[in-house]
């Protein structure tokens, strides 16, 4: 587990922090949303309004289109090589990506979550205009 505070411990102690009635912004990539963190969120979201506003990377969301050569990836305990230039592993990639976003999106709007996605790529204050002003 990578160094930090995990989200499911995260949130357990804002359920013991948080009066009922708060609002609640939660900032985050959303990578440790599992069981243990979905069931402190629906707790939580029983007597507060809770705002998720999803982080992410464009560049997290697909390989590089034009990559060459091999690349050593790890996962869990296992490594293995890719060739970077497989059209057929670019696809796949991102639409593991993109399902991977859709299902974070799906279970924090089932909690009762509001759900905003913002992406690195651009100002946040940019974003922030355009949804909440429209400009």
């Amino acid at each position: 587990m990578p160094q930090g505070l995990q989200l499911a411990l995260a949130l357990a102690e804002l359920r013991r922090l948080l009066r009922p009635g708060s609002l609640l912004y939660i900032l985050s990539d959303f990578n440790q949303l599992d069981q243990e963190a979905l069931r402190h969120l629906q707790l939580i979201s029983q007597h507060n309004e809770i705002h998720c506003c999803h982080l992410f990377d464009p560049l997290e969301q697909q390989l590089p289109v034009n990559a060459q050569g091999s690349a050593l990836v790890r996962a869990a305990e296992q490594s293995f090589q890719v060739s970077l230039g497989d059209r057929q592993l670019q696809q796949r990639y991102q639409l593991q990506q993109q399902q991977q976003s859709q299902s974070v999106q799906h279970q924090l709007q089932q909690l009762g979550c509001k759900y905003v996605a913002f992406s690195s790529a651009e100002p946040l204050l940019t974003q922030l205009s355009r949804r909440y002003y429209g400009r």
